[in-house]
This record gives structure tokens, C-alpha cells and sequence, in this order.
């Protein structure tokens, strides 16, 4: 399932196109969010048509590493009814559990 899952992200991120504007000041802080209790970096996003974000990379959660999806709400925050705890962490390796970035 956390395949299908990483799958459809990648497959929705690829699609997106990037849209030019403002900083909307209303989202996150400032207009920025910075992930806490993960580290990783995003390399694509996308927004579903219930305004919710994913950010699709590569990072750690809960010591395992690999593949990252986050999903935020649209004031920024993590959904936290996405994966575990908003975070989806799908391990590429094959290391499994205690493999870290």
C-alpha cells in the first residue's frame, strides 16, 4: 500500500506545474513552512484539489530513510490524517527499520 501510495505522489508531483506569485502570508509562517520532527528536502509539490500540499523527496522520519511524502493542510500545518502523522517514509534501500539519513 505505502507503494501505491509513493507512486500516485511521484505520478501527481511530475504533472504539477509551477505557478508564479506572492508569498501568501496566511500559510505557515510568513508564507514559509519548515518541517519539524523530519529532515529531508523536497524535490517536487503539488496541490490537490481539496487545496492540501504533498511534498514529494527524500529524507528520515523515526529512524528509517528513503522516499518521503508530506502532506500539509492549507495553512501549512502537517495533515496529520496522511501516513503517520503526515509523513510517509518508504524505504528504497531496503535497510528497514534503524537505516538513517
Amino acid at each position: 500500500m505505502k507503494y501505491l501510495i509513493f507512486a500516485l505522489c511521484i505520478t501527481a508531483a511530475v504533472n504539477a506545474k509551477a505557478q508564479p506569485g506572492a508569498l501568501d502570508n496566511s500559510f505557515g509562517n510568513g508564507g514559509i513552512v519548515v518541517g519539524e520532527g523530519y529532515t529531508g528536502y523536497a524535490y517536487a509539490t503539488t496541490l490537490q484539489q481539496d487545496g492540501k500540499i504533498l511534498a514529494v523527496g527524500g529524507g528520515g522520519y523515526k529512524n528509517v530513510g528513503g522516499a518521503m511524502v508530506v502532506r500539509y493542510n492549507t495553512n501549512g500545518s502537517i495533515d496529520n490524517t496522511f501516513g503517520d502523522e503526515g509523513i510517509v517514509v518508504t524505504d528504497l534501500n531496503g535497510e528497514g527499520e534503524g537505516f538513517t539519513v
